[in-house]
């Protein structure tokens, strides 16, 4: 899950949209295809919903890597961005995981079957919450975690990757920057083929910094291409080949489902993701007719990517929770009542997604834009 800033010249309704998209992808994963197990043959495409966490990888590269470059010359750059970043993304966090400690005992003790241990067995040290280290060590040792915290590994790559950029983009020269992600975006799919390995629930390929850096990455390039001098008519001349590369990207992938998963295919996913997704972003900015802009500023998908972030962090545990009250057992599907369970958890799931927004953690975000760089009085 990424975590994504307004760009410096204002909300941007398309890349909402687009964040809403992410969102939608990885609840119709988690809600949906992981409840089933196996989908049935027609729509076995939908084991691919999980690249949803993908889709945000990209848009936060495109959006971070925009806001930096606007402003590397800003004298009170890192300051600025940090504190914007804290303010946006720790607080609910910090909430999130004192909860689980606090609520861990509790709830526990209630009546929720197996749905108990899925939220709450086996947590990895709380050192490694706090620090957002814990997808190295969910790659090491093969495991989530407890899936009320599962989810966070994506919020580490995420930190880790605002530890690094501000300072390439601080000391590299626009010009050049290209030259230095593109040994990363490359050597990305190479590292998940050599750390694929299926015999583990979760492997260093999928929650690794290193292994998503073709996602983020190629949203940095996206940025860095949209700030060149008459970029948009290059890109809007361009849109024929984007729209290749994206049908083109989506097949793969999409028929990359019916096949057994391999190094290979893993390594290759990816990267083709990126390349999709990362099309779709110039699509939707920089083809305002096209079916891409349109779907990006429908209003309920640019209000859910609104909530992203409240959802995707709460989203697993009031599903379990729902579980576990209603049916007694962990998350699956086994019959056709099963689905109204799966609508009451996304209600709550979006009522407290959009409560958390408006009282805590948008509050909280305008507290961080009252610090702005120096070079720029508008907000970013």
């Amino acid at each position: 899950m990424t975590v994504t800033p307004e760009p410096h010249r204002g909300r941007i309704p398309e890349l909402d949209g687009i964040r809403g998209l992410a969102i939608l992808l990885v609840l119709v994963w988690h809600y949906l295809v992981c409840e089933v197990g196996a989908p049935p043959p027609l729509f076995r495409f939908l084991n691919q919903t999980w690249s949803g966490v993908n889709l945000f990888f990209v848009l936060s590269g495109f959006l971070i890597g925009g806001i930096l470059l606007d402003h590397r010359e800003a004298p009170n750059y890192y300051r600025v961005f940090y504190i914007r970043r804290v303010c946006r993304i720790l607080p609910i966090y910090v909430v999130w995981l004192l909860l689980f400690y606090i609520l861990r005992g509790p709830v526990s003790r209630l009546p929720l079957g197996t749905a108990s241990g899925w939220l709450f067995a086996d947590p990895l040290p709380f050192w490694s919450y706090a620090t957002f280290t814990q997808n190295f060590l969910q790659g090491k040792y093969g495991v989530w975690g407890p899936n009320w915290l599962a989810v966070t590994w994506s919020l580490a790559v995420e930190e880790q990757f605002y530890l690094l950029l501000p300072v390439i983009v601080r000391l590299m020269p626009p010009r050049r920057l290209p030259y230095l992600l593109a040994p990363f975006i490359l050597l990305a799919p190479v590292l998940r083929f050599l750390f694929f390995d299926p015999r583990m629930a979760v492997d260093p390929s999928y929650v690794l910094l290193i292994c998503k850096a073709d996602a983020l990455l190629l949203g940095v390039f996206c940025a860095w291409l949209a700030r060149r001098e008459g970029a948009a008519e290059q890109i809007r001349a361009k849109a024929p080949l984007l729209r290749i590369l994206l049908l083109s990207c989506g097949g793969f992938v999409c028929l990359a489902a019916y096949v057994p998963e391999t190094a290979t295919i893993r390594a290759l996913n990816d990267s083709l993701l990126a390349i999709g997704y990362a099309s779709l972003i110039l699509l939707a900015l920089y083809t305002p007719r096209s079916p891409f802009a349109r779907t990006a500023r429908v209003r309920w998908l640019r209000s859910l990517g609104l909530i992203a972030y409240g959802t995707y962090l709460i989203h697993q545990t009031v599903n379990g929770l729902a579980f576990g009250a209603v049916r007694g057992h962990w998350p699956y599907i086994t019959r056709a009542s099963d689905l109204l369970v799966i609508l009451g958890a996304l209600t709550i799931t979006i009522a407290t997604a959009m409560a958390s927004w408006r009282w805590f953690e948008k509050p909280i975000v305008d507290f961080g834009r009252r610090w702005r760089y120096a070079d720029q009085a508008s907000s970013d």
